[in-house]
Order: structure tokens, then C-alpha cells, then sequence
């Protein structure tokens, strides 16, 4: 790229949970200039702002429906029907950071049993109010898929608490159906994270031309 003008920086390791994200979710971050000498990192020189929690993002919301009913104010805020036994499951899982270890043998998928408890430890496992989400991916709502469990209620989070702990605004509009939103949700880089490097490179780069 140097022959052509651009210097290629050197990548800088980020947590969103730095940015004021209330979600662990650790990316690289590789920025190439034209003509320009970055004195400093993109990601800020001036500390991590303060963690915002789970219990910030979305305590306020209220309980949801089970299953879309036509009638919510928040087309976004809808819990997935479980079923029967995995609403059994949930049950026994403790509040707030609770995991699956808790679930009783006779419960468990047979997939689970048996297994180090180490291996994909967060499916079926609580997300704890005053600690930052686990990152969230395309599976976000379906707590099959990792940490993604309500903190205290029995119930995957909602498509608008996903939205939330990747700092979607609530009037930020999605397309398509729930899986397709999940995926735009899991996928999405979130938008406080890269506002935040958006105003370091708007700031490093003003400098560098004066």
C-alpha cells in the first residue's frame, strides 16, 4: 500500500465493553491513511470509558409476550416460545449469571451429558445484570447458542435486548423476519463503538492536516 500513498497502521485490539458497549466483544481494528502519520491509536488515548452494564441496557423494558401477538408497541420485544422441557430446564438455572451445571442430570440435553463442563460452557447459561453481555452473535436469542438467557426471567433475551446491548437505538429500523434481524443483530459492528473511533480518526486526522 505504500506505493500508492497509504500507510497501513498497526492493527490495534479493542473491546466494545471499553467504548461504553454493555458487551464483551473483542475486535481488530487496522486503519490505512493516505499521506498520513497516526501519532497515536485510533481506539483513543484517553482510557477506557466506564463499563455500562446489562442491567442499564435493558432493566427498563418491560416483560414480554411470548411469541409475537400483533398488539406489542415494540414489534422487537417478543420472548420465543420454549418449550415444555426447556422451560423445565430453565427453572432450575440460577439468576444472574446462573449456567447450565445447575440443570439436573434427568434435564439435561443428551448432548450435555457427561461432558466437561468446560466445553461450550455458556449454552443455556444467564446473563449477570451488573457485568457486560458475552458477545453476541447471529444466535443471539436462542440461548442453544451461548449466554443468552434473561437474568431473571425464564426466557431467551428479545430481539430489542439484543438490539440494545449492541447499542442499536430503539428507533433504528430492521428488515425481514426474526432470524434475518438476529443476524443483522449478531453481525452488526456496534454503532457507540465505532462512533467513538469515528470521532479518534475525525480528531487524529484534523490534526494531522493542520
Amino acid at each position: 500500500m505504500n506505493d500508492i500513498g497509504y500507510r497501513l497502521e498497526n492493527p490495534e485490539q479493542v473491546d466494545a465493553a471499553q467504548f461504553g458497549v454493555p458487551q464483551r466483544r473483542q475486535r481488530i481494528i487496522l486503519v490505512a491513511a493516505l499521506n498520513t502519520l497516526f501519532k497515536e491509536p485510533v481506539s483513543g488515548s484517553d482510557g477506557p470509558r466506564a463499563t455500562k452494564t446489562v442491567r442499564e441496557a435493558i432493566s427498563d423494558l418491560p416483560i414480554p409476550a411470548i411469541g409475537r401477538t400483533g398488539k406489542e408497541s415494540d414489534l422487537l420485544h417478543f420472548a420465543r416460545r420454549h418449550s415444555p422441557i426447556t422451560l423445565q430446564r430453565l427453572k432450575h438455572i440460577p439468576k444472574n449469571g446462573g449456567s447450565r451445571s445447575s440443570i439436573p442430570l434427568a434435564l439435561q440435553l443428551e448432548c450435555h451429558r457427561g461432558k466437561n463442563k468446560n466445553s461450550f460452557p455458556d449454552t443455556y447459561g444467564r446473563m449477570s445484570w451488573d457485568d457486560v453481555a458475552p458477545t453476541l452473535t447471529t444466535g443471539c436469542t436462542d440461548l442453544t447458542k451461548g449466554r443468552y438467557v434473561h437474568p431473571e426471567q425464564d426466557r431467551a433475551i428479545t430481539l430489542r435486548e439484543a438490539a440494545r446491548l449492541q447499542t442499536f437505538p430503539d428507533d433504528y429500523i430492521f428488515k425481514g423476519n426474526s432470524g434475518q434481524i438476529a443476524t443483522q443483530i449478531g453481525n452488526a459492528v456496534p454503532p457507540e463503538m465505532m462512533a467513538a473511533i469515528g470521532r479518534n480518526l475525525y480528531r487524529i486526522l484534523n490534526s494531522a492536516v493542520r
